[in-house]
Parts: structure tokens; sequence; C-alpha cells
């Protein structure tokens, strides 16, 4: 059983899931700047606040944070990209005018 089963995301974690998934409709993985632009509390909120969902995300196997032109491991400096994961992808794969 993968830890998505029996998590719930709070609201602004299903935005950033919707939003990720958007991207991606589009043929685009969104660097973290990208994805904070699109977010409709983007503009009051921090990078360090998006960070800390997406590392939670993270931690509870819903996206894989990516660096980089090639989007390998973190090294400082990289630029980060988001990417839903397979789990992400069978659990919370939107379906039009669906909410989860």
């Amino acid at each position: 059983m993968s830890s998505l089963d029996n998590f719930d995301p709070t609201d602004k974690q299903a935005e950033i899931l919707r939003t990720v998934f958007n991207f991606l409709g589009k043929g685009q993985i969104p660097s973290l700047d990208e994805l904070k632009a699109a977010l409709s509390y983007g503009p009051k909120v921090s990078k360090a606040a998006i960070s800390c969902s997406l590392r939670y995300l993270r931690d509870h196997g819903a996206v894989e944070l990516v660096y980089g032109k090639n989007h390998g491991p973190e090294k400082p400096g990289m630029k980060c990209f988001i990417k839903p994961t397979p789990a992400a992808y069978r659990r919370f794969k939107p379906i039009p005018d669906a909410e989860f």
C-alpha cells in the first residue's frame, strides 16, 4: 500500500496537484516559479511555503522534485521542476470538472 492510499490533500495541496496536471496536459513540466505564478494563492505566499508543501507532497509519494534542464537529482543553485508520480496519476488524475 503506497502512502497515497490514505492521503487526503488539503485544499492548497489539491490545487498544487491540479496545477501540475494542467501543466502536463499542455506538455510542460512546471518549475517552482511557474507553479507559484499559476496558483490562485501564489502571489500571496513565499516560495519557501510552496517548497514546504511540495516536500510534504513528495514525502507522501504524490510528486517528484527534479532539478536542472536534465531533471536530475538536487544540486545547489539548480532550478526545481515538479512531476507527479505514477501513484499520483492513479489516485488524482483529473477528470474534467471533478474535484478531489
